[in-house]
């Protein structure tokens, strides 16, 4: 699965308590995170989170947290980018929210829109490593369309320069591999087309 990096989490090497928190906000998306990344279980924390918009509405942390678990559904990424948008509307300088856009374009196969969103979100932080694996695989989708060579070698060179904020990332590393594998038979193809 190309659009879904590996993403490393602590939430449940040390499951903590309600009272090491410094608000009730913090523990709702301790909470939901505990479900979501620790335990790869969404429903529970989409619960969870919009109990939690009842009480907070204006919360953003609990827009973008609830849009992270829907971007994760197809039926519901409607609805991921709605949450997202609102979150953006509270904290436009969110790169989390332009990094959840990125996911959910590329998901509805909105690949200039996912590119777009992705590069919003690097320019707020450079080190997205997220960001980064959408800006690199759209970046390559499109150059690879338009038959762009240099803008695909671009590309992997973006991914590369991601894959060396987490190294251990092998399904970034297989994506390389296989970007420059298409990448050569493309040069290959444009040689004999001479």
């Amino acid at each position: 699965d190309r659009i879904t990096p590996e993403l490393d989490t602590e939430e449940v090497d040390r499951l903590k308590d309600r009272w090491e928190f410094d608000s009730e906000l913090e523990w709702i998306v301790y909470q939901s995170k505990v479900f979501y990344e620790g335990f790869g279980d969404a429903k529970p924390a989409i619960e969870i989170l919009e109990d939690g918009l009842k009480k907070y509405p204006e919360s953003s942390d609990l827009m973008l947290c609830l849009a992270e678990c829907l971007s994760r559904n197809s039926s519901t990424l409607e609805k991921a980018l709605e949450y997202c948008n609102k979150g953006l509307e509270k904290d436009e300088q969110s790169d989390y929210a332009h990094t959840i856009k990125s996911r959910v374009h590329l998901a509805q196969e909105r690949v200039v829109d996912s590119y777009i969103s992705a590069m919003n979100a690097l320019k707020i932080n450079s080190k997205n490593f997220e960001a980064g694996v959408y800006l690199g695989i759209t970046g390559f989708a499109i150059a690879a369309a338009e038959r762009n060579i240099e803008e695909m070698e671009y590309s992997i060179k973006n991914l590369r320069t991601t894959l060396s904020l987490n190294p251990s990332c092998e399904k970034l590393a297989k994506i390389i591999a296989e970007d420059e594998k298409y990448l050569q038979e493309m040069k290959g193809d444009t040689q004999n087309d001479r």
